[in-house]
């Protein structure tokens, strides 16, 4: 799927206005005297004193979290979608597209839900994992996007796929006449001359004298 169009405006400024706010409030709520005085976080969005030393475990933490994991669970959601090809939920574009812009939103949600912070070990292996989600799938992104260009440019040409047993005849006929135009270019081996095949007079033994 080619993201460079116009079904994926809208999931773009969507995900970076997601992005923004979610900033604004992870600065409201732990940094707020690095906000502008006039981007102050509404008291609506403040959360209560919390006893966690960790992000993670606060309010807004938890909903950062939350709202990742369920991504995640409609991500996971999409090789079911396309099993089911009848399901009047969306088609699979649709869904491919969701998939592919709210799993880019994860990364500020994962990041802002772990205070950019690594934690403890385990903490560490999932987002080690998760990097590796990440990144590959970003890669399979970029890879979908750059082979139908790249296969344009390196195939001189496209076949029905019914047409494919008509056109393997042909070129095994070209490949016979070819081999065959060999066949008959080649030089002949020369015959072997008289001279060659019987030996000469004066290598012939003299009669014995009586």
């Amino acid at each position: 799927m080619r993201i460079f169009n116009r079904p994926h405006i809208a999931w773009f400024f969507l995900v970076v206005l997601a992005t923004i706010a979610a900033c604004w409030v992870y600065v409201g709520n732990f940094y707020p005297a690095r906000l502008p005085p006039g981007l102050a976080l509404p008291s609506a969005f403040v959360q209560k004193v919390s006893e966690h030393r960790s992000i993670g475990g606060t309010p807004v933490g938890l909903i950062f979290g939350a709202v990742a994991f369920a991504i995640f669970i409609f991500g996971a959601l999409l090789s079911l979608r396309k099993r089911v090809v009848l399901w009047p939920i969306g088609s699979v574009q649709r869904w491919l597209r969701a998939h592919i812009w709210l799993t880019l939103l994860t990364i500020p949600l994962v990041l802002l839900h772990s205070g950019f912070r690594l934690g403890a070990p385990m903490t560490t292996l999932l987002m080690a994992f998760y990097s590796v989600v990440m990144v590959s799938g970003i890669y399979g992104l970029f890879l979908q996007h750059q082979m139908p260009r790249i296969m344009k440019e390196r195939l001189p040409a496209e076949m029905i796929y019914e047409q494919i047993p008509h056109i393997r005849s042909q070129l095994f006929l070209a490949a016979e006449r070819m081999c065959s135009s060999f066949k008959s270019a080649a030089p002949s081996s020369p015959s072997p001359t008289p001279s060659d095949s019987s030996p000469s007079t004066a290598e012939i033994p003299p009669p014995p004298l009586i």
